[in-house]
């Protein structure tokens, strides 16, 4: 910052430092940008491209240990008909996140516009279909370290 601004009230009186407008603007506009920095650190988005290799299940590795995910898309493409299940677990004993039914053949996908499905710590994403295979998956999240949770 700038050397403030002299004034003197009086001429017998010592002069005094005041804040002018130039100093003013120049701290408010450093605060603000430094505000916005980090409010945004720490977070960014990241995408899951898999090859289904034909399989009726797949498995998407979760977040690195630390680090957290909030869903934002989910989808799979099919090779046939089928009913298709996304998991936020490694395992079918679980209730589905989303359950999309294709008629033909085709991608499934479930968009997540909120925070109601969030992954932590390498727990993994699981996708089923009833019918036909899976030809490719797509996960697409926003990441935050675990003690940012907050700014999911």
């Amino acid at each position: 910052m700038s050397k403030l601004g002299e004034q003197r009230l009086h001429s017998a009186l010592a002069p005094i430092d005041i804040l002018t407008r130039l100093d003013l603007e120049q701290t408010l506009n450093t605060k603000f940008d430094a505000f916005i920095r980090d409010w945004y650190r720490g977070e960014s988005y990241i995408e899951q491209n898999l090859n289904g290799q034909g399989l009726a299940s797949i498995t998407i590795p979760g977040p690195d240990s630390g680090y957290m995910w909030s869903v934002k898309l989910v989808s799979a493409v099919c090779t046939a008909a089928a009913t298709v299940n996304f998991y936020n677990s490694d395992n079918i004993n679980t209730a589905p996140v989303a359950t999309v039914v294709l008629t033909a053949a085709g991608p499934a996908i479930a968009q997540f516009s909120t925070n109601c499905v969030t992954i932590k710590d390498q727990r993994p994403f699981l996708v089923t279909v009833s019918a036909g295979a899976i030809g490719a998956v797509k996960l697409t999240a926003k990441q935050v370290p675990t003690e940012m949770e907050g700014k999911l």
